[in-house]
């Protein structure tokens, strides 16, 4: 009789959290003017994750969760027919697709499929990570306390954190384009391919600097300030370590205050 009880009441939770993630999950689709051409996403974030992967479609797909769902009590003898957890719109022209949410006041994750030859325009601000998998194009991130995830990545980048990693995984790597990536107390782990052509630009405060790249490293130099109104004459070596990687080519900027920095070689 018990185990019957047991039962009954772990299918009552499943069936409560079931309904519970139904109520408080939105989607939507967005067509797209000109169906397999590049595009952009751009999304102004607050609070939540966001989560997009590359897929073979000609549609922008937008899921949204809110991560802590209200527990609202019903009037005695009425039940709730619409729930207001999740607002959630978008807007498109030329391809261009800007999504918006009521993440200022709700704690809200973002699942997005977008076709593979898209472009990213994101910022979040608080209590999520950015994870992106399997796009081509050109990566505009910035997270504040949250890590940065790229995977299976082709183009360019520019990211920036304050608290959180930096994880990029290039398949390919856009020629003749400058990249950076900056934050103040995580990591930098880049993956690069092993025949690209770059100058890279690295300093770590407080980390220190690691490669399996044969990098042909600049000797540091020094530099000096004279001030006029004081009469000193300043001498320092230079700040950062540049390191050619090939041939070398644009500037791609590595920065972190409080964590190391990794450049990895792609194994192909």
């Amino acid at each position: 009789m018990k185990s019957i009880n047991l039962i009954l009441l772990v299918f009552l939770v499943l069936c409560i959290n079931l309904n519970a993630k139904t109520e408080n999950t939105e989607q939507i689709t967005i067509p797209l003017s000109y169906p397999g051409e590049p595009g952009t996403l751009i999304i102004d974030h607050y609070k939540g994750s966001i989560h997009i992967t590359g897929y073979n479609g000609d549609v922008v797909i937008v899921k949204a969760e809110l991560r802590y769902p209200e527990q609202l009590s019903e009037p005695k003898g009425l039940k709730r027919i619409t729930s207001n957890s999740i607002k959630l719109n978008a807007t498109e022209k030329d391809n261009r697709v800007t999504i918006q949410s009521n993440s200022i006041n709700k704690t809200i994750d973002l699942k997005i499929e977008v076709p593979v030859n898209f472009s990213l325009k994101l910022q979040n601000y608080d209590n999520g990570e950015i994870k992106v998998h399997n796009l081509s194009g050109e990566m505009e991130i910035s997270n504040i306390n949250g890590d940065i995830n790229l995977n299976s990545i082709s183009g360019s980048a520019l990211l920036n954190s304050v608290d959180g990693n930096i994880i990029v995984k290039f398949k390919e790597v856009t020629s003749g384009v400058p990249m950076a990536f900056t934050t103040l107390e995580g990591k930098i782990d880049l993956t690069l391919p092993a025949k690209l052509n770059a100058l890279l630009k690295m300093k770590s405060e407080q980390g220190e600097i690691f490669s399996d790249f044969n990098l042909d490293i600049k000797k540091r130099e020094a530099h000096s300030e004279y001030s006029q109104k004081s009469g000193i004459n300043k001498i320092f070596l230079e700040e950062y370590t540049y390191g050619r990687l090939n041939n070398g080519g644009p500037e791609i900027l590595c920065r972190s205050f409080n964590g190391n920095i990794y450049i990895r070689k792609l194994e192909e």
